[in-house]
C-alpha cells in the first residue's frame, strides 16, 4: 500500500512541476487519458505525439496521464469494460474466447510484436469491437479530466503567479 501511495504522489509531483498554458497542459492530459483508456497498448506513446499536434496539447502531460490511466492495475478492466461495450453495439464478432487470448498475450508482457501479431490475428472485425468500445468508454473520462486537469493547471499557475509576486516584492529596496 505504501509503495501505491508513493507512486500516486511521484506522479502527481511530476504533474504539479509541468510548466506551460493550463489550457494546452489540460488537453494534454485529456488526450492521454483518451488515449490510456482505449484498447491501443502498443501505440499509446505513438498515438499520443502525434495527436498533441493537431490538438496543440501538452505531449509530457499526455504521456504521464496515459501511464497513470494505462498501468497493469488499471489495464484488464480498460480492456474488459472496452470488450463489453463493444459486444453489445457489435455483437458476437469478438467471443470471450478471443478476447481471453489477447489478455494473455498482453498481460504475460511477451513484448511489441507479439501484441501486434495477436490483435491482428483477432481480425478487423474484432479489433473494431475493442476500439468502438474504448472510444465510448473514454469520452466521459476524457471530458472529465480535462476539466478538473484545467482546473488543476490554473491552480497551480495562480500559486506560481503569487509566489513570484511575492519575491518580487521583498526583493525590491523600500
Amino acid at each position: 500500500m505504501f509503495k501505491l501511495q508513493r507512486t500516486a504522489r511521484y506522479y502527481f509531483l511530476r504533474l504539479r512541476r509541468l510548466r506551460g498554458n493550463p489550457g494546452a497542459l489540460a488537453r494534454g492530459a485529456a488526450l492521454g487519458v483518451f488515449i490510456g483508456i482505449t484498447p491501443t497498448i502498443p501505440l499509446h506513446t505513438v498515438a499520443i505525439i502525434a495527436l498533441s499536434f493537431p490538438l496543440r496539447a501538452s505531449k509530457i502531460s499526455g504521456l504521464l496521464a496515459s501511464i497513470i490511466t494505462s498501468n497493469p492495475l488499471t489495464i484488464p478492466f480498460a480492456y474488459y469494460f472496452s470488450w463489453l461495450i463493444g459486444d453489445r453495439l457489435l455483437p458476437g464478432v469478438l467471443t470471450w474466447d478471443k478476447f481471453d487470448s489477447l489478455m494473455e498475450s498482453i498481460s504475460s508482457g511477451a513484448g511489441f510484436m507479439v501484441t501486434i501479431d495477436q490483435m491482428g490475428s483477432l481480425g478487423l472485425d474484432a479489433l473494431a469491437v475493442l476500439l468502438l468500445g474504448g472510444f465510448i468508454l473514454a469520452l466521459p473520462f476524457t471530458v472529465a479530466s480535462y476539466f478538473l486537469s484545467l482546473n488543476f493547471f490554473r491552480i497551480v499557475e495562480e500559486k506560481r503567479n503569487q509566489r513570484r509576486m511575492l519575491r518580487k516584492n521583498n526583493d525590491q529596496p523600500n
